[in-house]
């Protein structure tokens, strides 16, 4: 059961970026990451453990431990004129490209992401 407590809690860390690291066991049945990187690849909030770069323009790496692909992420950019284009998940990575919006031209910019699995 889901208490009152409990969606305070979540609420709190989503607000502020935090780490949700709730076990799949407990009884949201799932875990939640949430993270930011720079336009240069440079962690702004990563979880623990977790690290970012840069590979080419527009496009960004964000390593983890999951070990596994059974996860979705989404991303938004900081800016209103780049939008995430594409996520490529990976066992223990994902890519995020970023592109211009009215064009498909890669584009670096900061973006935020939710990871959820």
């Amino acid at each position: 059961m889901i208490t009152e407590e409990r969606i305070r809690h979540i609420e709190d860390m989503v607000v502020n970026h935090r780490h949700l690291g709730y076990d799949s066991t407990k009884s949201l049945g799932f875990t939640v990451f949430a993270g930011s990187v720079d336009s240069s690849g440079n962690s702004v909030f990563l979880p623990p453990g977790w690290s970012s770069t840069k590979t080419a323009t527009g496009t960004y790496v964000v390593t983890h431990s999951i070990g596994r692909i059974t996860y979705a992420v989404t991303a938004t950019t900081i800016s209103l004129n780049t939008r995430a284009t594409s996520i490529q998940i990976a066992a223990n990575s994902f890519t995020v490209y970023i592109g211009n919006s009215s064009n498909t031209a890669g584009e670096d910019n900061n973006f935020n992401f939710t990871l959820i699995y």
